[in-house]
């Protein structure tokens, strides 16, 4: 007879919440407190051993040197502030793992590891100035990102030495999320627009169609037309009008679906350390701080792709209040999300993560290969991206033929 006890205990354990675990033995040389993910994608704290550190005495090794703000001297390995060390070994174990997840794709692909060492900056509060490096030195600081910059020479005459790519990781504060401006967040998680856009995508095609047909066969039978084509004209676009006005009033409602406080702790997420590596790794073809949908949905999915995951951020509340993303939503495609805010939306990673459902192991060669026909600025979602995979299947698919058809079937079926 199973006892009460017993199963009360069960049930306490399944409903603990996902906060990482605390690694029980002690660190050895070089083996340090990380967050990882385990088998069920949740947080814990496990003993890693860095491998790859030098002897230099603080973390850095030959692909990676991490220091703290706009210092240039590596973090030490005995630093006396253990949330300092806990991050520093978590950004370094993943940022290795990244290297050797690209490492690991076939030579086809482009990819070729730095030559130089990529400084990794914590806790840095500063701006990017592509002229003299940093910034907003004494009035502005930033908190809850993270970026990946390309290297570049300052201007002359300012004491500032050239510097290579860099990946800064900043402060995490708990913001109020009405003190934001618009473009400061991606919208909320709003029910209503959602189901909008799934209803409004495919009438507003039809009907678009419905206004194209009435047009011609005004033009080529006007004989057989029982009503004027302006009446047409008025009733199709009236309907087009009032779909685009309804789902443009509950978007800016969207807001009032955000949690009221908002943080992201950019160097406790695996799935961020990966995304901003993966930006440096895809920089030859797609430019660093040009954050568009399509460059970060490349991110996302490289990211997600590394931990055979589709899902970033999730599950990881005590790191991130922040709105996780999901490569299973199956969202239709609406031109609004072609806009800069939209750029940290899931749509992007979506529509790949499908094609690596879809085309499985080949999808990572399609896609890398999709990039040479991406431009960094240019391209959009609809008439940059859809088209590059394209064309990109022409020379990278197994079967060219066959697998474009795929494609544009599952891009149809995703509203282009």
């Amino acid at each position: 007879m199973i006892r009460f006890e017993f199963v009360l205990a069960w049930i306490l354990v399944l409903l603990i919440p996902t906060q990482p675990s605390q690694a029980k033995s002690d660190p050895g040389p070089n083996r340090f407190p990380v967050l990882v993910r385990d088998a069920r994608w949740r947080p814990v704290i496990e003993e890693k051993a860095l491998v790859t550190l030098d002897d230099s005495g603080g973390f850095q090794g030959r692909h990676f040197k991490l220091v703290l703000g706009k210092s240039e001297t590596p973090i030490r390995l005995d630093t006396p502030d253990p949330d300092l060390r806990l991050r520093a070994a978590t950004v370094y174990h993943h940022l290795t793992e990244a290297l050797h997840y690209w490492n690991s794709l076939p030579p086809s692909t482009g990819w070729s590891p730095p030559n130089e060492r990529i400084t990794i900056r914590l806790e840095i509060t500063n701006g990017f100035s592509d002229l003299a490096h940093f910034e907003h030195d004494r009035y502005r600081e930033e908190y809850n990102n993270a970026l990946s910059i390309p290297s570049g020479t300052p201007r002359p005459g300012i004491g500032v030495d050239p510097w290579g790519a860099e990946i800064w990781f900043r402060p995490v504060k708990v913001i109020d999320t009405r003190e934001l401006p618009e473009s400061g967040l991606a919208p909320g998680e709003n029910p209503i627009t959602q189901a909008l856009e799934q209803l409004t995508a495919p009438v507003r095609n039809a009907t678009l169609q419905r206004l194209i047909q009435s047009g011609l066969s005004r033009i080529f039978y006007p004989e057989f037309q029982s009503q004027t084509f302006q009446q047409t004209l008025f009733r199709q676009a009236g309907t087009l009008a009032l779909m685009s006005l309804l789902l443009e009033l509950s978007r800016r409602s969207d807001r009032l679906f955000l949690e009221k406080t908002f943080y992201l702790d950019t160097a406790m997420i695996p799935e961020v350390i990966r995304h901003e590596f993966a930006h440096i790794a895809l920089s030859s073809r797609l430019a660093l701080l040009q954050s568009t949908p399509v460059i970060e949905g490349f991110a996302d999915y490289f990211a997600a792709d590394q931990g055979a995951h589709p899902k970033l951020a999730d599950r990881i509340k005590r790191y991130s209040k922040s709105l996780p993303k999901n490569g299973r939503n199956r969202r239709r495609y609406d031109p609004a999300l072609e806009r800069l805010l939209y750029a940290n939306s899931d749509f992007v990673l979506s529509v790949l993560w499908q094609i690596r459902e879809t085309f499985g192991a080949q999808t990572n060669r399609i896609l890398l290969e999709s990039t040479k026909h991406l431009d960094t600025r240019e391209s959009g979602i609809r008439d940059g991206l859809i088209r590059a995979i394209l064309e990109a299947c022409k020379t990278a698919c197994d079967q060219p033929v066959r697998d474009r058809m795929r494609l544009r079937n599952l891009f149809e079926s995703r509203g282009f």
